[in-house]
């Protein structure tokens, strides 16, 4: 099974540094874009007319490229305050497969939907940019694919901590970026 997860981990790390990368240089763009926008406003009297477009762009690919980050490192958004309590017993790491599997069923879901919604923009334009719109929304199919990657991957490791759920507890220090654990 490490055959195979290995290289999966390497991929989904390599493209969540990409993905970073680029997020940081959207937000980058989209700082600079906007200080132009109210500098432009407020002291020459006249705005920029795709700024507004372009920053919510930005703004959507930004947040869908760091899904899959937030992902691999168990950062989604959760309520796990009754579940934290028993995460690494037996029933916690059960309850933890079960609610990978769900997420993967969401992520699907979500895959399809995307893949659709990018094909019916072909035709559509943005207003001030003249962007094709399914420029805009390549980013739902690549994210919520390797959303569904790193689930598989998070739930294979999952998986493999049920006859040691103690093991799971180690993996959360690695997976969150604790180094005191990782080199152990």
């Amino acid at each position: 099974m490490e055959a195979i997860l290995n290289p999966l981990r390497k991929l989904i790390s390599f493209c969540n540094a990409v993905a970073l990368k680029i997020a940081m240089a959207m937000l980058m763009v989209m700082l600079v874009v906007v200080s132009a926008h109210v500098t432009m406003r407020y002291v020459v009297g006249t705005s920029i007319f795709w700024s507004e477009e372009i920053c919510r762009f930005m703004m959507v690919w930004v947040s869908f490229l760091l899904l899959p980050l937030a992902q691999q490192k168990g950062q989604n958004i959760a309520v796990d305050f009754v579940v934290g309590r028993f995460r690494y017993s037996r029933p916690g790491v059960v309850t933890a497969v079960i609610v990978e599997l769900i997420v993967m069923l969401v992520a699907a879901f979500c895959l399809r939907y995307g893949w659709a919604y990018m094909l019916r923009a072909r035709m559509t334009s943005s207003e001030a940019l003249n962007i094709p719109m399914y420029l805009v929304y390549t980013v739902l199919p690549y994210s919520f694919a390797l959303t569904l990657l790193a689930c598989f991957e998070r739930l294979a490791e999952i998986v493999g901590c049920v006859a040691e759920p103690e093991k799971l507890r180690r993996s959360d220090r690695i997976r969150k970026g604790d180094a005191g654990e990782e080199s152990m």
